[in-house]
């Protein structure tokens, strides 16, 4: 029911992630060992995702025309990934991988340690999506701002387990790690103090994460549409006159400016931030 949104970033006025595990709230555990996807170029030995090229690769599916693909660490987080957009993450299992790939269960092990290894990977490859703001000078913070908030929503609601998932690993995410310094670089290079930025980086965060996550659970089908509507007049005769008005508003679009629900919020966050870096207030 969101109106289609606006992707050209803020208007003439104007735009997190904490760092607990991947997007654990403030004082979320951060285990910096046993990592199950270590960091590129690591040495460590035990690396839960194998190196792909190494002679412990298995066999992969045969085509149609007798060739067999090689079974990287790669398909194997995609097949992952197919399996949870379909399922959630807890159709995610060995057992499944193989079959999707095509190969022996077992032969999943010389590419991944473990279960937490896939679910950390296939977190791994989502955040890789999101567009990272650079360095913004001036008035650029706020495009590359909501250039990020926008890519992370529509990247995170793109796979609906993914937020959940995210958020409770208690396991360090490199990707996760950059795409916080990402959004703190770019607000202290662009001028805000380091409480400004804490604050606005919360905010972003939050909102980013909170709203795809509120949205993913207010989905409704045709069915289930029909009999909201045939409730809503029965909401205003029981008490309920705003909520009833809300409820059409939701239904019949009547309020589609053109920019969706979550843009709306994003730009209260970004003129609010835009306000402070002009007065210089930190919170």
């Amino acid at each position: 029911m969101q109106a289609d949104r606006n992707r050209s970033g803020p208007r003439s006025s104007g735009s997190g992630v904490s760092t607990g595990g991947a997007v654990a709230p403030e004082g979320g555990a951060m285990a910096p060992q046993g990592s199950a996807i270590a960091p590129q170029g690591s040495a460590a030995q035990g690396s839960a995702v194998a190196p792909q090229g190494t002679a412990a690769q298995g066999q992969g599916a045969v085509t149609s025309h007798g060739n067999r693909v090689p079974l990287t660490t790669e398909r194997v987080l995609d097949a992952a990934i197919s399996l949870a957009d379909q399922g959630g993450v807890e159709s995610i299992s060995m057992r499944k991988l193989g079959q999707a790939l095509g190969v022996e269960a077992m032969s999943l092990y010389n590419h991944v340690a473990n279960k937490d290894a896939i679910l950390d990977g296939i977190a791994d490859q989502v955040l890789r999506q999101i567009d990272l703001p650079g360095s913004a000078a001036g008035a650029g913070w706020e495009r590359a701002i909501w250039r990020c908030a926008v890519s992370a929503h529509d990247v995170l609601t793109a796979h609906p387990w993914a937020c959940n998932l995210i958020m409770s690993t208690p396991r360090i995410l490199p990707t996760r790690l950059r795409y916080i310094d990402s959004i703190l670089r770019c607000l202290r290079e662009a001028g805000f103090s380091a409480a400004a930025a804490y604050h606005g980086y919360h905010a972003l965060d939050s909102h980013i994460l909170g709203f795809t996550l509120w949205a993913a659970g207010h989905g409704i089908s045709e069915d289930d549409l029909a009999q909201v509507m045939n409730y809503v007049p029965q909401l205003a005769a029981d008490g309920y006159p705003y909520l009833a008005e809300h409820a059409e508003q939701h239904v019949s679009g009547s309020e589609d400016t053109g920019e969706g629900e979550f843009e709306f919020g994003l730009r209260l966050i970004v003129d609010g931030l835009k306000r402070m870096r002009a007065t210089g207030e930190t919170r």
